[in-house]
């Protein structure tokens, strides 16, 4: 859902990015869930961007290329994400990267209206984000 939300941000910026969004699972093998795929197109955005709607695993994503920054919902999540990425990765939760702290909610398993609650806050985050980097 963030990655959808991210390139869609960005393809919609004056003159586009040349970022790569990724998405990856400390718990992979999961298929994006169809909520999050309606979050993300109720908030007016493309779900389509999203090429694999599997999701791989960290190491994996870790071994395919060099990242630069990568951004977690969770604390606790930033935490694993650094023990496997090493020191010279930076890791944000989406809070830190939108100039706040807490944890986002994970909304898997649950109804569509904290999808669409989580997509609203990803939305809002990555556009502060995005403004200062």
């Amino acid at each position: 859902m963030a990655q959808a939300i991210a390139i869609n941000l960005m393809q919609s910026a004056k003159g586009g990015s040349s970022c790569r969004f990724d998405s990856a699972g400390l718990s992979p093998e999961r298929m994006v869930s169809g909520n999050a795929l309606y979050a993300v197109m109720r908030l007016g955005m493309n779900e389509a961007v999203i090429e694999n709607r599997k999701c791989s695993g960290l190491p994996e994503k870790l071994n395919e290329r060099k990242w630069d920054l990568i951004l977690v919902m969770k604390e606790s999540m930033k935490n694993e994400v650094r023990r496997q990425a090493g020191p010279s990765v930076k890791v944000l939760t989406l809070r830190e990267f939108g100039g706040e702290s807490g944890d986002i909610q994970d909304p898997l398993c649950q109804g569509q209206e904290v999808y669409d609650s989580v997509a609203m806050e990803i939305k809002r985050l990555l556009e502060k984000g995005f403004r200062t980097v």
